[in-house]
């Protein structure tokens, strides 16, 4: 009974961690894609990335966990140009390795599944005539 009860209680622990990191980039994710919501000078993927990992002064949930994330950074989609009165959206996806942020990961089972977050607002200006992605950026928070 012993090796089920400890099987069932690192499978609690690792599941809760799993939830606990990408809520944190659900969290990140939001407030990256807020400042480039509400600010029209902010399209810049340095901006976004720089809103959801934080600073010292002001950190996000990911700031110092030592993961690797990708950050993929769409703005002014949906756009119809300059002299439209519609408003586009931004998006910001969070992706890491899942096996990175296990606790165990007993003989390599969680294998190369990614854990993402990824959130698309609308943006507070009218679009200009522009729209574009960004690359996948990866950094450590």
């Amino acid at each position: 009974m012993l090796p089920l009860f400890f099987m069932v209680m690192f499978g609690i622990l690792e599941w809760g961690n799993i939830f606990f990191v990408q809520n944190n980039m659900v969290i990140a994710a939001r407030l990256g894609v807020r400042a480039a919501a509400v600010n029209p000078s902010s399209n810049a993927s340095a901006t976004v990335i720089g809103a959801a990992c934080g600073s010292k002064s002001s950190p996000t949930p990911i700031t110092g966990t030592g993961y690797t994330y990708t950050f993929t950074y769409s703005y002014n989609e949906s756009c119809a140009g300059a002299s439209s009165t519609a408003y586009g959206n931004v998006g910001l996806t969070i992706s890491t390795p899942a096996a990175a942020v296990s606790i165990v990961n007993y003989l390599g089972l969680i294998g190369t599944e990614k854990l993402t977050a990824s959130v698309t607002m609308q943006q507070e200006y009218t679009c200009p005539a522009s729209s574009g992605t960004a690359s996948a950026v990866s950094q450590t928070c």
